[in-house]
């Protein structure tokens, strides 16, 4: 049986206009502050946060909400940062990722439709493209690579082929092609420094943090770096601790014997072959 598809939990508003990292207001401040212009409407906003591509993704109290945001929520942003945002809507049926495609030079990135309109070109594809068939995959303000991923945008007919072919072309090399999944609406959490909002691939730590007992190195040396150092992450649930088995007494009984509850004063003797004789 197919499993039935999960209705969202949030919507996405694109402001047309950049706004600048230290002015993307959130937190409870401002769940507050749109919450009561929500009020006539009778629903309101359990979280908000900004993605890494400057977009205000905003999570109402019940699922059944996402579907009133975009026509109310919009105005109130403007209003709150003076920018008009879009919501931001797309098919993931329809969606594919084409990996390590040039970027261009610093600072002036290939624009992302001609980088889609030149790879239909390049692989004999001529099915039509909507308005903005490519995103780019890569913050502008962050990324240091010479490549990054493209998300292309087309016709349920040709992402079949593609995907059935892998590989895109482009300027006579291969791409991979992989289906896109939408990101989580849930935070990130990095695992190199185990903060939110970000994942091990945009990290500015230098060095990475355990996991288990905080200090600097990697979570997968700790056995070996630090084993005694206390642990400063949270306990497991009860059910999930594996019962460590209670420690061996130094002596093994011998064997054919039964241990017994009453406590008996005894003296042993050991002679220099290594036997063991006890006095009662």
């Amino acid at each position: 049986m197919r499993s039935k598809a999960k209705a969202p939990l949030s919507a996405a508003f694109k402001p047309l206009s950049p706004i600048a990292p230290d002015a993307q207001a959130s937190g409870l401040a401002v769940i507050e502050h749109i919450n009561r212009v929500l009020a006539p409407s009778h629903f309101q906003l359990k979280g908000c946060a900004w993605s890494p591509f400057g977009n205000f993704i905003a999570t109402p109290h019940s699922p059944e909400d996402v579907d009133r945001l975009p026509g109310i929520l919009p105005r109130i942003l403007q209003d709150m940062f003076k920018v008009p945002f879009a919501h931001l809507t797309f098919d993931l049926s329809s969606l594919v990722v084409v990996y390590n495609l040039p970027l261009g030079s610093p600072g002036k990135w290939t624009d992302p439709t001609a980088m889609a309109l030149a790879l239909m070109a390049q692989n004999n594809i001529t099915e039509p493209l909507p308005a903005s068939p490519g995103r780019w995959l890569a913050n502008p303000d962050r990324h240091k690579g010479a490549t990054a991923s493209l998300r292309l945008s087309l016709s349920p007919q040709a992402k079949a082929a593609i995907l059935k072919s892998g590989s895109l072309f482009f300027e006579g090399r291969p791409h991979p092609v992989r289906a896109f999944t939408a990101a989580k609406t849930k935070p990130n959490q990095c695992r190199s420094c185990w903060r939110l909002g970000h994942s091990e691939a945009w990290c500015r730590r230098a060095t990475p943090v355990c996991g288990s007992c905080s200090q600097d190195h990697p979570s997968h040396h700790h056995s070996t770096v630090a084993p005694n150092a206390p642990h400063y992450c949270p306990p497991l649930p009860k059910k999930a601790r594996a019962q460590k088995p209670k420690a061996a007494s130094s002596k093994a009984a011998p064997s054919g014997t039964v241990a017994s509850s009453i406590n008996v004063s005894a003296s042993s003797v050991t002679d220099p072959a290594g036997n063991v004789t006890t006095h009662l």
